[in-house]
């Protein structure tokens, strides 16, 4: 047929932040990069107050793996959230495979479907990105 395939033009980002683009690169091992020169925050919340205050933050979207509708807050789930381009700021809940892979720095090694909406969750910050681990919150709001 003749088709060349650009692989190149639609690696950066209007969307994400420099910094954001470099975690991706270095924690999942995707290739991508961005238009912008700022950056922006990328934590990860411990104590339970910070996640009380992300929780209850309705300007912070809590994108889950899966479930969100199980929570009272303003979510999604991460594959649901492909194409969005609404968010600033961002809270990737980390269920509990992912959250062992994230703490042993092997997000790079997990299952290709998994990997790729766990991209587009992080990718759909313009803002800050916050990750937390989905026991925790289930812990803190079940009280």
């Amino acid at each position: 047929m003749g088709l060349v395939i650009d692989q190149a033009t639609l690696r950066h980002s209007y969307r994400c932040s420099p910094s954001v683009c470099e975690y991706i690169k270095g924690n999942l091992g995707i290739e991508i990069a961005s238009h912008r020169d700022d950056s922006t925050d990328i934590r990860f919340l411990e104590s339970n107050n910070e996640i009380q205050n992300i929780f209850a933050n309705d300007a912070t979207v809590k994108l889950f793996y899966k479930g969100y509708k199980n929570y009272s807050c303003y979510s999604n789930n991460w594959g649901k959230s492909k194409g969005l381009d609404c968010y600033s700021d961002v809270c990737v809940v980390l269920n509990r495979t992912t959250f062992k892979n994230f703490s042993n720095g092997n997000l790079s090694s997990l299952k290709a479907q998994t990997k790729n909406k766990l991209y587009v969750a992080i990718t759909r910050t313009k803002g800050n990105l916050y990750f937390a681990e989905e026991a925790k919150i289930r812990k803190i709001t079940s009280k």
